[in-house]
């Protein structure tokens, strides 16, 4: 409930108790009734002395769109706040240095019963931020900006939490496998590609699909292999697969100009054989 504040023999009137804090209300009052009240600024006074500040500047300082106010308010808690964390830290240690083994004790335990119950009042909604699709995407780009930073502790992390629970780490992975089928055959086609020594080897699972979108479920070996498909002309095909045109073995590289979309069928009949027919690759 809004409570009106009055400020006898002065010219100021509050009644929004909710839009000013208590400790403000008490500084203004406190400012105001120590230095008096200036309506119009003082001629040649000193701008930063309380006595050439109107009422309205002292209670509202800022001024501006919402945000504006934000930025001003940010600004000075930010100049002033190492200032006020080192008296902070130092009246702390102060208080803690002067304390009793047993005061100490006891303040330690009040310490951590905060954060006990500080951590029951936020956990369900940490929690809840964390699995939203939006927390998710950022989660996974700072994993693999980690792991391509430092690709050896993400190696030794993964070996720690196999080792704590195996069973765990494999069904994970089982889940995750099932889950994600075009990034596994990324992954695996990588992996060939490196044993085998390609020059280029960067394809990955967003590309894969792309290729596979592109081709609309038209195989680009069957005018080769079987001219007479019923399927290619209506875009019927829902078995294709990402083949390498120059196959890795044969020196070609894991890149996105040297993929195309194929049925099954034609891509084993393919093989690592030369290119049976013209083929215009994706290039973006």
């Amino acid at each position: 409930m809004a409570a009106p504040v009055q400020l006898v023999g002065g010219c100021i009137f509050l009644d929004y108790w909710r839009h000013f804090g208590y400790n403000f209300l008490v500084s203004a009052i406190l400012h105001l009734a120590g230095s008096g009240l200036a309506s119009p600024r003082k001629s040649g006074a000193n701008p930063l002395e309380p006595s050439s500040l109107t009422w309205l500047e002292v209670c509202m300082p800022y001024s501006g769109t919402p945000e504006e106010i934000r930025a001003k308010r940010h600004a000075k808690h930010m100049s002033t706040y190492p200032q006020r964390r080192a008296q902070i830290l130092a009246q702390q240690q102060a208080t803690v240095a002067a304390m009793t083994p047993e005061e100490l004790a006891a303040y330690q335990e009040r310490r951590r019963a905060a954060v006990r119950r500080y951590e029951a009042r936020h956990r369900p909604k940490r929690i809840a931020r964390k699995k939203t699709p939006e927390a998710r995407v950022i989660r996974a780009k700072e994993q693999r900006a980690r792991r391509a930073k430092d690709p050896e502790q993400a190696r030794a992390l993964s070996r720690a939490l196999y080792a704590k629970d195996p069973a765990k780490a494999i069904a994970a992975t089982r889940k995750w496998v099932k889950a994600h089928p075009e990034q596994v055959q990324a992954v695996l086609q990588r992996r060939r590609a490196r044993i085998r020594g390609a020059a280029r080897n960067d394809v990955t699972a967003a590309q894969r699909k792309l290729v596979l979108a592109v081709a609309k479920g038209r195989c680009a070996y069957c005018p080769h292999y079987k001219p007479h498909c019923k399927l290619c002309p209506k875009g019927a095909h829902e078995d294709l697969t990402v083949d390498h045109i120059t196959a890795i073995v044969n020196g070609g590289d894991n890149t996105l100009h040297n993929l195309a979309a194929c049925c099954g069928s034609c891509n084993s009949k393919k093989n690592k054989k030369p290119n049976p027919v013209p083929v215009q690759p994706l290039l973006l």
